[in-house]
């Protein structure tokens, strides 16, 4: 999203409607209402902001605003930490471990919607209880895949 190729002297402020990022060439910053939030994984900002562009300003602007809290990835997104095989969704601001593959599916993810991040913004959302399917829903799973490997072992029946 954004490829910043200048000096340490500038930035760069990327505007949709009242709200902006600011950019240096180490940090992205998301600013609304007076207050910028710093935001530590470029992914994150294609994840919670995917129609901003950028606009040039020079470093003296930041020291208009603010400094607030580093940005979180919004609710309902799926992350994975590179370097780490467990696949959290993000709720209420936390990460929540989701237990296994079968919830994952059982839940309705899309295992091509993870937004892998660095090991810095997972730390930025604290962990919160695993997810695992509601016992209903993970005995009906059960008994529908039970029924389909009866099914199917009556079709291949050879006689």
């Amino acid at each position: 999203m954004v490829k910043v190729y200048l000096s340490h002297s500038l930035y760069y402020l990327v505007k949709k409607q009242l709200n902006f990022f600011l950019v240096d060439l180490h940090s992205l910053y998301y600013l609304k209402d007076g207050v910028f939030n710093s935001i530590s994984d470029e992914d994150m900002a294609h994840t919670n902001f995917p129609d901003i562009s950028e606009e040039k300003v020079a470093v003296i602007e930041l020291h208009k605003y603010k400094s607030g809290d580093s940005l979180k990835f919004r609710d309902g997104t799926i992350v994975g930490i590179k370097g780490f095989n467990k696949i959290y969704v993000i709720e209420k601001g936390k990460k929540r471990h989701i237990a296994s593959e079968e919830v994952f599916n059982g839940f309705g993810y899309d295992w091509d919607n993870i937004v892998w991040t660095d090991v810095l913004t997972g730390t930025i959302h604290p962990t919160g209880q695993p997810i695992s399917l509601p016992s209903r829903l993970a005995i009906a799973m059960t008994n529908d895949n039970d029924s389909d490997q009866t099914k199917n072992t009556e079709d291949t029946t050879i006689t």
